[in-house]
């Protein structure tokens, strides 16, 4: 969505008014410890999904990069066009296209096993996590 670097934009896949779940791989990072540290209660097949931080409408998450940024940034859409002609030289393009139903229908996971089961979802707040991601890749 955003470049390292200097931001001058930032990159949006999802369809307008479409909603989408967002996580922080270090949330979902402990929260695979947790489970793990209960690895003896759970079931053979267990099957827990993160609902990490909804985005009913898919603006939620740019306007909280401008805010953390402190900066308007014109929000572009992905040229999905332009993926097809990309793909046969670039496995990520590859992978890209496979996700695009993601981006054109809401998709929210349902936490409530994982709640139930754990107690609580590892939540770090918006802003402290799109802060250290910024930090981790450069970006001014």
């Amino acid at each position: 969505m955003v470049k390292p670097g200097r931001v001058r934009s930032i990159l949006y896949p999802g369809g307008k008014g479409v909603g989408h779940a967002w996580a922080y791989l270090p949330d979902i990072a402990e929260t695979f410890a947790r489970l793990l540290d209960r690895e003896p209660e759970l079931p053979h097949f267990a099957r827990f999904h993160f609902a990490g931080l909804w985005d009913a409408d898919g603006t939620r998450l740019t306007r909280s990069i401008q805010e953390v940024l402190g900066r308007k940034l014109p929000v572009r859409g992905m040229p999905w066009w332009a993926l097809p002609l990309i793909a046969p030289f670039n496995p990520t393009m590859r992978e890209m296209i496979e996700m695009r139903p993601y981006w054109r229908h809401p998709v929210r996971p349902d936490n409530r096993e994982l709640v139930a089961f754990l107690g609580e979802e590892p939540h770090t707040p918006l802003a402290q996590s799109l802060a250290a991601s910024f930090a981790a890749l450069g970006i001014a």
